[in-house]
């Protein structure tokens, strides 16, 4: 089986111009720092700053309500992007005892409850690979819309 490493250099090799791996290169730095400067680099013109969206990986209208998927220590570390956005209404996690405590200030809800309701866009914020693809999984093989679901 082939690493994470492997592939992203498997996938470079198979791009044909100078531009497309431009492109690939800046988008593996911001997900690997966080730096928007990495996505100005791609679309110098287009974007000014305010305009950059929170997750660029997904398009979540002002009016969205966005449910941070985890409570361990993923959510903590990128607290800070998300701290100040005010479509963030909750964690998810099958911890009962945060489901009763809550998270950094933010009510918890169990999973069963957020597959219920699915109005919600999902942002998936598990460290663990193979957890975060669990819940990509559960989500998706529940009926949960896939334009709602986004992970870190």
């Amino acid at each position: 089986m082939q690493s994470t490493l492997e592939n992203y250099q498997r996938v470079y090799g198979m791009l044909e111009d100078d531009q497309s791996k431009f492109v690939y290169l800046n988008r593996l730095n911001y997900l690997i720092s966080g730096d928007f400067k990495f996505v100005k680099a791609i679309t110098p013109n287009s974007l000014k700053e305010e305009e950059l969206p929170v997750y660029p990986d997904c398009c979540i209208p002002n009016d969205g309500k966005i449910v941070l998927y985890g409570t361990g220590a993923c959510p903590k570390e990128n607290y800070d992007k998300w701290s100040g956005d005010k479509r963030v209404i909750a964690f998810c996690s099958q911890n009962k005892e945060k489901q009763k405590t809550g998270y950094l200030g933010y009510p918890v809800m169990s999973p069963e409850k957020l597959l219920a309701q699915k109005e919600y866009f999902v942002v998936i914020s598990i460290i663990d690979p193979l957890k975060k693809e669990e819940v990509q999984r559960i989500l998706s093989s529940s009926g949960y819309p896939a334009e709602k679901i986004s992970s870190l």
